[in-house]
């Protein structure tokens, strides 16, 4: 199972890749993680997997804050999953 890619900025910041499993947002939430800030587009989804993260956000009360964004030019690489990332901040 691929681990979730993120690295802490700050003391209360989380920088890292989208989570798109319910184990990776359990991670969030063991590391203090109250809200999200979501910057991907809906498209970059699996079918069912935007569910499965909201609703796995709602089960450990993380706050998700979505504001779909453009990355650049429309290039295959600019859409691939390792440039979708999201800002987390940590409870303090």
């Amino acid at each position: 199972m691929a681990r979730l890619n993120y690295h802490r900025l700050g003391d209360s910041l989380l920088a890292g890749a989208m989570p798109f499993r319910a184990d990776h947002v359990d991670a969030l939430h063991a590391e203090g993680v109250t809200a999200v800030v979501n910057l991907c587009q809906e498209r970059e989804y699996w079918d069912g997997e935007r569910e499965l993260i909201l609703d796995a956000y709602a089960s450990h009360g993380i706050t998700e804050l979505h504001r779909d964004t453009n990355e650049g030019p429309q290039t295959g690489t600019t859409q691939s999953r390792g440039y979708r990332c999201c800002l987390s901040r940590a409870a303090r």
